[in-house]
């Protein structure tokens, strides 16, 4: 009687795992393969059917990890964000505003001209936005005014602002009653650099500054946006000037 219950508890499981392979489109075990009993390397045994499940779901995740992968290379040529922290900030936005070839929009809390230092990193920046603005780039600037705090920068960003102007860079005054705090630029609507870096000595050679360089069209159109709400919102513009 016990044999007779055994022989049909295994026809039964053999039943059941070529059942199994039919409807998974799957060869036919053997004979041999039909009664082994495969050992883990847990110490455990599988039959054979479980090893198939288990084979079966290792592809699907292989190839859900392969497309997972292909999917954020894509993602990530199409819009690039890198880091531009302290003295890295400088060569990146010099870079791009000198091979900028239709459009550079700037907002800046704190910007500087050092007649005794030419040569400074918030000099070159300036002049940068004047060589572009005379090789036919549009250049606009909205820079930080007040009239109740930090008139020192006030006064400072002014006689920039007015040097800019001369040179060909049409510039905005923000609203007096608001404090402009943006370290914004945007060139050729695509680049964007954000972040907490003014152009300033200290800002550009001494602090430690934490900005990032994005190309991406989309995040450039955004603050395209941003930049023209702000400038609806100006207290004056210098209209630009061409140096002789």
């Amino acid at each position: 009687m016990n044999k007779l219950m055994g022989r049909r508890c295994h026809c039964e499981r053999s039943e059941a795992i070529s059942s199994f392979q039919r409807n998974e489109g799957l060869p036919r075990p053997s004979a041999s393969q039909r009664l082994c009993r495969i050992a883990a390397p847990s110490g455990l045994a599988m039959t054979h059917d479980v090893y198939l499940r288990l084979k079966k779901t290792f592809l699907s995740l292989t190839i859900f990890f392969v497309f997972s992968s292909f999917a954020l290379s894509s993602f990530a040529l199409s819009e690039e964000i890198k880091p531009i922290c302290d003295r890295e900030y400088f060569p990146a936005v010099h870079s791009r505003l000198k091979g900028a070839k239709k459009s550079i929009y700037l907002i800046m809390s704190q910007i500087r001209y050092y007649e005794k230092y030419p040569e400074s990193s918030a000099n070159l920046l300036c002049k940068d936005l004047i060589r572009a603005a005379k090789r036919g780039v549009k250049v606009k600037v909205i820079i930080e005014q007040s009239s109740s705090h930090a008139l020192d920068n006030s006064k400072a960003n002014r006689e920039v602002g007015y040097r800019l102007a001369q040179g060909g860079v049409i510039v905005y005054f923000d609203p007096l009653e608001t404090n402009t705090h943006c370290k914004l630029l945007i060139v050729d609507k695509r680049y964007v650099v954000i972040g907490s870096t003014n152009w300033s000595y200290h800002a550009l050679d001494k602090n430690y500054e934490s900005s990032v360089l994005i190309d991406s069209e989309k995040i450039a159109n955004y603050f395209i946006k941003y930049f023209e709400k702000l400038r609806r919102k100006s207290s004056m513009k210098l209209q630009p000037q061409m140096e002789k």
